[in-house]
Parts: C-alpha cells; sequence; structure tokens
C-alpha cells in the first residue's frame, strides 16, 4: 500500500517542479522594454549669492521720522564722509570702503598740503564721535549742540540750518543711548538738562545779594526817626554846654 500511493505523488511533484522551471525560462526570455515615462530632470541648485552691503548708501528713511532720524539723514550728508559709518572716525577699515582713487584722503590735489580749488586739507585723525570714550569732552546736549554748531562740518563751520544741529544733536545722542527728549530739541536750555554720559549735575544757584539798607530817612517813618534822634542830640548838646558854662563860671 505504501509503496504504491508514494509513486503517483512523487510523479505529480516531478511535473510540477517541470512545469515551474519552464515558467522562469519563459519569463527570462521576455525582451525588456524601456520605460516610456520620462525621466524628471535633476533639480538645478540656484547659488546662493550673498550681497555685501554698501555701506556708502543713504541710511533708510521711515514713514514718520523722529528728529533723531532726521539727524541720521543729515549725519550721513555731512558727517559720515570723515566720521564713517558707525561714526568710528576716519580709519583705515572705513577709507577701504571708498574707491581705490579716493582712499588716500591726504593725497596732493586730494585732501593733502595742497587741496584741489574750494578743496581743503583734512586732519590725519579725525575721531569717533560714537562708541566707547567718544564726545567725553560733553557733558550735556546743549555742550554737544554748542560745538557742533560753530565748527562742523570741518570745511564749512555753521552751514547747516538750526533744525539740522538740532536733529544731528538728537541723533548723536540716540547713538550714545541717551533717551531723545519729546517734545523735540529746540533751546539749549532744554539741552542742558540731558546729560551725554549720565545725569547732569544741574549748577548751584546764584546767591542773590542783599542790598544795602536804606538810610534812616528813606525807612517807613524815618523821617519822623531822624527829626527826633536830632531833637535828642540837639538837647543833649544844649544840656552839655549849659553844663560847660556852670562848671565854668564856678570855677571863677
Amino acid at each position: 500500500m505504501t509503496a504504491r500511493q508514494s509513486g503517483p505523488g512523487r510523479r505529480w511533484g516531478l511535473v510540477l517542479a517541470a512545469l515551474g522551471a519552464g515558467l522562469l525560462c519563459g519569463a527570462l526570455a521576455l525582451p525588456v522594454r524601456p520605460s516610456t515615462a520620462a525621466a524628471a530632470p535633476a533639480a538645478t541648485r540656484t547659488p546662493v549669492m550673498l550681497q555685501t552691503p554698501d555701506r556708502l548708501k543713504a541710511p533708510p528713511t521711515v514713514e514718520h521720522p523722529s528728529q533723531a532720524d532726521t539727524g541720521a539723514q543729515v549725519f550721513w550728508l555731512n558727517c559720515q564722509p570723515c566720521h564713517g559709518d558707525q561714526g568710528q572716525g576716519l580709519t583705515d577699515e572705513w577709507r577701504a570702503q571708498y574707491p581705490p582713487e579716493d582712499q588716500n584722503c591726504w593725497e596732493s590735489r586730494c585732501h593733502g598740503d595742497r587741496p584741489y580749488d574750494d578743496g581743503f586739507t583734512l586732519p590725519h585723525v579725525v575721531p569717533a564721535v560714537i562708541g566707547p570714550g567718544s564726545l567725553s569732552r560733553f557733558a550735556s546736549a546743549a555742550d554737544l549742540h554748542t560745538f557742533i554748531s560753530a565748527a562742523m562740518p570741518f570745511q564749512a563751520p555753521g552751514s547747516l540750518s538750526a533744525d539740522e544741529y538740532w536733529a544731528l544733536t538728537a541723533f548723536l545722542l540716540r547713538a550714545h543711548a541717551v533717551a531723545t527728549p519729546n517734545p523735540p530739541l529746540a533751546s539749549a536750555e532744554q539741552a542742558a538738562l540731558i546729560g551725554l554720559h549720565g545725569p547732569v549735575t544741574p549748577p548751584a544757584p546764584t546767591p542773590t545779594p542783599t542790598p544795602p539798607a536804606p538810610p534812616l530817612w528813606q525807612r517807613p517813618g524815618g523821617p519822623w526817626l531822624w527829626l527826633a534822634g536830632l531833637g535828642a542830640a540837639l538837647v543833649a548838646a544844649a544840656a552839655l554846654l549849659r553844663w560847660a558854662r556852670g562848671r565854668a563860671h564856678g570855677s571863677a
């Protein structure tokens, strides 16, 4: 029984194995058709161009500029060429921002010993006006304003308007982290109360001199007192004179 059952099972196993091998061979024999779908192009990476800021450009404007914002424009136009875009002074680094032909400020026919027509000779040291230690000679906003309105710009002292000098003062106050006043700066008395490096010590009040006392006859009731004093003096003089005469007669 066992031998007869194993014979047919074995034959069926061989048949199935042969059939599987044939299917595999047929699949391998089929030609491989190329895909008709277009391959997606590789993504192209756009290089990022790093923009170098133009430090010679004017500062951005705002819709409703404050006095200090206006002063920033005044500083850019009149002060930045020599004092730097950050108020750092005429450093080598700042001069390097200019075109090569303009970097040597003290070259002859530029701002050297022989400047161009209507030009001026530039000092070799232009100090910083913003940053640690700068403007240390000025105690208050009034001190700063008095100086810049009389001595700046270097090539044309006093040539700006009164509003521009006040705006420039407000800009420098803001650059030194000093709160700008509201209402805007407009008077020396107002600016004198704003310290540039700390609170301003108010000046000691000037003592009011005490006027001398008026003469006796100019005081209230003075004429009567004067007459009374004069009468008393006359009475005393008369009594002294009578005493002297009586003593003279007694001795005779």
